[in-house]
């Protein structure tokens, strides 16, 4: 089965180039490039060219989805062996967040003769730029992407996309995440001219852990936007419980969202994913009971942040600036702080 048909003046699975065109014609095949085609609204071509079928894998493929891609199919047979999909579409391919659109970018050989959009014309991808989606897609790596993507949008735009990249797969374990490709964004930027835009963001940042979600990478922007500043992503916050039998006392890890800890103001986004659930809700819970002794927690719902960020972080700054700096990080009962890569980690016992 396949997603293409092309055609050199040869039959191709039993048809005539001249019956090709009376299809592309009547509608029953899509001409993408001259001699390439495609089944209508995306749909594949069995060998034997009649009732088409879906090539792509995925349960949430939409139709336009699979038109879409099937399109890119035919890019990449038109663009030759070495043709990669790039740009804004490797950015959707890989589904980070910031690019919706349904670009048709690709990179392909000076020496193919393809001159026009939506080719761009490099001989610059090495092997290790270029994977395979689930489909067999042909496309940009995720770090050669965000180096191309950067030289056509914003920071902001570019600061959600990297974010996505760089956060791990468990929500509930934000210090296990991609901090390899941190460090190869990093070098990139030394060792190579990269955007402008990637240098803003990569300043931004710093070594903190990524944000958890969407919602919380526009929220850092809003809290950017009003001058507010000093806070931590991510900190790791370690309660131990009250002392009991050698090696018996109880120890929780907590990852507020976004900390002062020279205030002890603390700020949760609650999203869909991470907090609807029983299992969810009791964790929740028990974090706002341990934490409560030490801290002032503020919650807010991922809806209310994608509404209005802006307000969001004015709320979050007046509320702020109305508590006391402490003379340390923390002055609590059986407290440490340590400091990694800018990552906090306090460790306290709360009082009874």
């Amino acid at each position: 089965m396949t997603s293409v048909l092309r055609t050199r003046g040869e039959l191709v699975h039993g048809i005539s180039d001249r019956a090709l065109q009376r299809r592309a014609a009547s509608g029953q095949l899509e001409r993408v490039h001259r001699g390439f085609y495609i089944g209508p609204s995306g749909a594949t071509i069995p060998a034997n060219g009649l009732a088409p079928s879906s090539r792509i894998t995925s349960p949430k493929a939409t139709a336009a989805d699979i038109a879409w891609r099937n399109r890119l199919f035919a890019h990449l047979e038109r663009g030759g062996p070495t043709s990669a999909i790039s740009h804004r579409a490797a950015a959707r391919v890989h589904a980070l967040e910031g690019f919706t659109d349904r670009s048709e970018d690709l990179i392909v050989p000076l020496r193919c003769g393809w001159k026009t959009a939506p080719a761009i014309r490099s001989d610059t991808l090495t092997a290790a730029e270029v994977v395979r989606d689930e489909d067999g897609l042909r496309v940009t790596a995720v770090l050669r992407t965000l180096l191309d993507v950067g030289r056509f949008v914003d920071a902001d735009t570019l600061e959600l996309a990297v974010e996505h990249a760089l956060r791990g797969v468990d929500r509930r374990r934000p210090d296990i995440w991609n901090e390899s490709l941190l460090h190869e964004l990093n070098t990139a930027a030394e060792k190579r001219r990269v955007p402008g835009s990637l240098r803003i963001v990569l300043a931004r940042r710093g070594g903190q852990r990524p944000t958890g979600s969407y919602a919380e990478t526009i929220l850092g922007q809003g809290l950017r936007t009003i001058g507010a500043d000093g806070w931590v992503r991510q900190a790791s916050i370690v309660v131990l419980g009250a002392p009991g039998p050698p090696g018996m006392r109880r120890r929780w890890e907590f990852f507020p969202d976004f900390a002062d800890l020279q205030r002890g103001l603390l700020i949760e986004v609650d999203g869909r994913l991470g907090h609807d659930g029983d299992a969810n809700v009791d964790r929740d819970d028990r974090r706002q009971n341990l934490l409560t002794s030490g801290f002032r927690i503020l919650r807010f719902h991922a809806r209310s942040v994608l509404a209005g960020p802006i307000g969001v972080a004015r709320a979050i700054e007046q509320v702020r600036q109305s508590l006391p700096l402490r003379p340390a990080a923390w002055t609590g009962p059986g407290v440490t702080v340590e400091r990694h890569q800018e990552m906090a980690r306090l460790t306290f016992t709360p009082t009874p």
